[in-house]
């Protein structure tokens, strides 16, 4: 699969949020995300400037990438 453009964890949050995700927990390094067909959390850092490739795609995957191509070029 190719990789997807990084992004900020600010777009990761509205994205996950948007494919209907909710934060459960947070704290100044992570957020912990869970939707009701979800069985485990799944952190997303917000510390850093850019998410982590390997997160970037897991999300893509997560949301489908085609709702992830249409989110990121109606955003920007």
């Amino acid at each position: 699969m190719p990789s997807v453009v990084p992004y900020t964890p600010a777009d990761t949050k509205r994205l996950l949020e948007k494919a209907g995700y909710f934060v459960v927990h947070e704290t100044e390094l992570n957020w912990l995300f869970l939707r009701d067909d979800l069985d485990a959390p799944f952190a997303v850092p917000r510390s850093v400037p850019l998410v982590p490739l390997r997160i970037a795609n897991r999300v893509a995957r997560m949301v489908g990438m085609a709702n992830y191509i249409s989110w990121y070029r109606e955003d920007r």
